[in-house]
């Protein structure tokens, strides 16, 4: 039978907060026990130490025993010992606990079922998060026409930037290492509402309503039908006739793991 388990987090300052000195301990030793376990989770990152319901580690396997007054001190000896792999709690008749400890490689592995009222804890790290960035890109591919169906075509990998930001635009112009923007300007999103007087990255959504209005510059169409932007180095944005204009690519966006 497989033993139920559970993950629960624990640092260095969550277990001492939980009043966890067992008796006859003093407080040199206990300063030390703390400082054994700052540094293991400095080293090591987050811990991770997972619940083990009804399941022991055997006898073979054990490196330390130790009988304490409280359940939550077996859990601070093995977090604070960085050789410690997991720890078993069992309850006393006399309201104590006996801690097993090992430094077993892969202890979940030898975990044995059918012990009713003991607890294992299985230490390890914690997964890192991965953390998702937009990252402006320039496409490959160019388009005679800044209409939104083939620039949508024209991010493959990704989607049309909103450049919507200062710190979007400028990664955009870093990326330019064939001095694209420069020569030509490039196919953006950005389209313009003659009713409203505005640019707009999509419905609802004005340029004026972006931090970028203050340090890019948009250049009103003459003409109000098909009308298409792209972006120069000179930190402005250009309308200008969609069907009628040098091959450009285009302002793309996508998602990157860091």
């Amino acid at each position: 039978m497989k033993p139920n388990t559970g993950t629960r987090r624990f640092t260095v300052a969550n277990l001492l907060l939980l009043r966890m000195v067992p008796l006859g301990v003093s407080l040199s030793s206990l300063l030390q026990v703390f400082l054994v376990g700052l540094v293991a989770s400095v080293v090591s990152g987050q811990l991770v130490m997972t619940f083990h319901q009804d399941a022991s580690l055997p006898d073979s396997s054990i490196t330390k025993v130790q009988n304490v007054a409280k359940r939550c001190t077996c859990k601070m000896m093995c977090f604070s010992q960085t050789a410690c792999t997991a720890v078993t709690i069992i309850p006393q008749n006399n309201d104590s606990f006996l801690c097993q400890l090992t430094n077993a490689d892969s202890p979940e592995s030898l975990l044995q079922t059918g012990k009713s009222q003991v607890i294992t804890l299985t230490k390890g790290s914690a997964t890192p998060k991965v953390q998702q960035v937009l990252q402006p890109y320039i496409s490959n591919q160019t388009l005679s026409s800044g209409a939104i169906a083939g620039m949508k075509t024209a991010c493959e990998g990704g989607s049309m930037a909103i450049l919507n930001t200062t710190e979007l635009i400028d990664g955009l112009i870093a990326s330019d290492t064939n001095g694209v923007i420069d020569d030509f300007g490039i196919w953006v999103r950005l389209r313009y509402n003659p009713d409203l007087n505005q640019a707009y990255w999509k419905v609802g959504f004005f340029f004026n309503d972006t931090e970028v209005k203050s340090t890019y510059t948009v250049v009103t169409p003459t003409i109000v039908t098909d009308v298409c932007s792209t972006i120069t180095s000179q930190k402005t944005f250009v309308f200008k006739n969609c069907k009628q204009d040098t091959a450009k690519p285009v302002a793309c966006t996508r998602y990157v793991t860091q």
